[in-house]
């Protein structure tokens, strides 16, 4: 089995950068739009609403999501 690190699903670094900027700051993401890559290698295009959980000190412990494909085909 091949650990991939949840970052590892953003086809683009800028577009993830952005995602953990936006649910950093305001607590929640909806309907971001990207790029993310399948286990084999192909890209989807999603949108990604996500909700921060933060731990006993309020730092984000983890981000909750749930992503929509959006791909046309």
């Amino acid at each position: 089995m091949t650990t991939r690190s949840a970052l590892d699903v953003w086809a683009s670094p800028a577009a993830c950068g952005a995602f953990l900027r936006l649910v950093e700051e305001t607590g929640s993401a909806r309907d971001f739009e990207a790029d993310l890559r399948r286990r084999d290698g192909s890209t989807i295009r999603a949108l990604v609403t996500a909700t921060a959980a933060p731990d006993g000190h309020g730092r984000i412990s983890q981000i909750r999501s749930i992503v929509h494909d959006v791909t046309v085909e």
